[in-house]
């Protein structure tokens, strides 16, 4: 797992630092610098050039822009390096403009369900706070302190 990340002067970042937790998230402003970090910052362009620069000197690869090179690595026992990189961000999952509006499905009502990962729609957040609250409460406590933090009236 990723324990530590540094950036610096790339896009808006000047100089940014910090430990990288089991569970973290993102949140900030529109125009903030979430994109640049995620969309084509760091972990796409850094891992792009990293990728076609130092691991692929025997042939070019063709890139998709919406792809990391990363991802075309397929031997493992060749480029252990990044195939570790490719297998730690297969782990991380991005959730993007989830309609929070009054007829939006995560405020419809739910059956609580197992499992603790979130539908793309965030129609199934109850039930996969339940899970974490009830499975993992050391990561409640982490994301109970994050809410109140983004959100300072928050209480459940």
């Amino acid at each position: 797992m990723f324990d530590y990340i540094n950036i610096e002067g790339f896009r808006s970042f000047r100089k940014v630092e910090f430990e990288m937790p089991r569970l973290a998230v993102l949140i900030g402003p529109n125009g903030g610098g979430k994109s640049n970090f995620f969309d084509r910052g760091p972990l796409g362009a850094v891992f792009r050039e990293a990728v076609e620069s130092h691991v692929v000197t025997d042939q070019r690869v063709g890139v998709s822009p919406t792809e990391l090179v990363i991802t075309q690595v397929r031997d493992a026992n060749k480029y252990p390096a990044a195939s570790f990189v490719l297998n730690e961000l297969t782990e991380w999952t991005f959730y993007r403009d989830i309609d929070v509006g009054p007829l939006s499905p995560v405020r419809q009502p739910s059956l609580v369900r197992p499992g603790i990962r979130l539908l793309p729609d965030g129609s199934n957040l109850s039930s996969v706070l339940y899970a974490i609250q009830q499975e993992h409460p050391d990561d409640w406590d982490d994301i109970l302190e994050i809410l109140k933090t983004a959100y300072p009236g928050f209480d459940c």
